[in-house]
């Protein structure tokens, strides 16, 4: 059961301090700066934030480095990446959507199961009038956030312990989501069992412990 839904927001920064404790200045004047990415090495989003890394490294002729930690090895998940913005501590961290959306509810409408056609519809929605007003909401909302672009690991699904064809197969399965109240309710509704505050690097032993029959993400995650 495939969910074309979009896990968004991308790298999230601080407006100010921009500059905060997570960041240096070297000797030669260059500023350094960390941005947070909770995947792993060669997952699609953490190759974005290296290409975005090198891309203003390039463009401002060394003077500012993005150093990615990538993992969760500074601050396990995302909600930990979205304080440490918050405080100051960090400069930028790629996060879903999900976790935003607490501060600008508007953003689970983006995230909802077959919305959009393709990948092609996506974009055009994203990039378009929608997609920005709801980047600029962010920053509106008080929550000390800069939304900056979007992301795309890929379509979002279901993968579980025993075959799912039908609605009818989702019946009394448990599903690890993240934390969003719109997610838990949607799999609630498709007769399932949303659980949440399992980390992604614990879903797998979860399933082998039975704690849940399944989760709910991309096909590289």
């Amino acid at each position: 059961m495939k969910k074309f839904a979009v896990l968004l927001l991308v790298a999230v920064a601080m407006m100010i301090p921009l500059f905060a404790s997570g960041s240096g200045e070297s000797g030669s004047g260059t500023r350094v700066l960390t941005l947070s990415e909770v995947h792993a090495e060669g997952y699609p989003t953490t190759l974005a934030d290296q290409e975005f890394a090198r891309l203003v490294n390039e463009r401002t002729e060394g003077r500012i480095q993005i150093q990615v930690y990538s993992g969760g090895t500074l601050y396990g998940e995302e909600t930990g990446s979205i304080e440490a913005l918050q405080i100051g501590d960090l400069a930028f961290a790629r996060v879903s959507a999900s976790p935003v959306a607490s501060y600008v509810p508007a953003l689970n409408i983006i995230q909802l199961p077959y919305l959009y056609r393709d990948g092609d519809h996506m974009w055009e929605v994203l990039n378009g009038p929608i997609g920005q007003d709801m980047l600029a909401e962010i920053q509106a909302s008080g929550s000390g956030l800069v939304g900056l672009c979007y992301y795309d690991a890929g379509a979002r699904n279901f993968y579980t312990t025993k075959p799912v064809n039908s609605v009818a197969d989702m019946k009394g399965l448990k599903i690890r989501l993240q934390n969003n109240p719109m997610m838990v309710e949607m799999v609630n509704l498709l007769g399932g069992n949303g659980v949440t505050g399992i980390g992604p690097n614990d879903v797998y032993s979860a399933i082998q412990q039975g704690t849940i029959d399944g989760a709910e993400n991309n096909w590289p995650t």
